[in-house]
Order: structure tokens, then C-alpha cells, then sequence
């Protein structure tokens, strides 16, 4: 699936990567590149996610910075 597939109430967000953003349902002002990076996140604010798997399985994440393969 593509970035920000789910997407419906998000905004000001920057998802690079297949998958990313992927559930994102209320979320804002995030940066997310690599695969599936922020995948799980219903809920979230201000967070910056680099790296494929980072923070996958959150789903309420507020600022956060990850950087890594599977970060968080």
C-alpha cells in the first residue's frame, strides 16, 4: 500500500516510503521516511521518524525522534 493509505483526518504531515503513515487516521505536523516507519499510528503529533520499521507498531506517538532500522 502506499504512504498515508488510510489517511483521513491528518495534515501538515511528510510520509516517504511504502507503507508509512500507513494507518494514520489523526495525526499532524509529522516526518516519517522509510518503509512502514509510523505504520501502526492512529494518533499522533510532531514526531520524526527515520528508518524502515521505525516506530511501526505505535499507535498514539507524540514527539518523538527515531532514527534506525525498526527505531522505537
Amino acid at each position: 500500500e502506499s504512504s498515508m493509505y488510510n489517511s483521513t483526518t491528518s495534515a501538515y504531515n511528510v510520509a516517504i516510503g511504502r507503507d508509512s503513515l500507513r494507518d494514520s487516521v489523526n495525526t499532524s505536523v509529522n516526518v516519517v521516511v522509510g518503509y512502514s516507519a509510523g505504520s501502526s499510528m492512529v494518533e499522533g503529533d510532531s514526531n520524526v521518524l527515520i528508518g524502515s520499521d521505525a516506530l511501526r507498531d505505535s499507535t498514539l506517538s507524540v514527539r518523538n525522534t527515531m532514527v534506525g532500522p525498526q527505531a522505537g
